[in-house]
């Protein structure tokens, strides 16, 4: 039995990474709120989730998948987010000062 190439484990490789992210793909939606919670339908706005894409000879791509998503959840997520930065940056700060302080 003749050894795999390189070009054939790069191959395999790229088949199980595409398989892995179908597979994540449909469990990464979000639910849609239900129709009690909904006041307007004008309020939600679609978002279009890529799976990143691999350099390979084939160049094949994964589409999208849209989703809806509620823009209070949103605005609520991203100022989250913002406060995590802005404490990251602040405790590296600190940490870095105490470094050259003491270090």
């Amino acid at each position: 039995m003749p050894q795999k190439t390189k070009k054939q484990k790069v191959i395999a490789q790229y088949r199980r990474k595409l398989q892995q992210y179908q597979d994540v793909a449909p469990k990464a939606q979000i639910q849609s709120p239900s129709p009690s919670n909904t006041s307007d339908p004008s309020t939600i706005s679609p978002f279009t989730y890529h799976a990143p894409n691999q350099h390979t000879d084939n160049h094949s791509e994964i589409p999208g998948k849209t989703f809806l998503i509620d823009e209070k959840e949103f605005s609520a997520v991203k100022k989250d987010l913002q406060n995590t930065i802005i404490l990251i940056v602040g405790l590296l700060i600190i940490q870095m000062t105490l470094w050259r302080i003491y270090g």
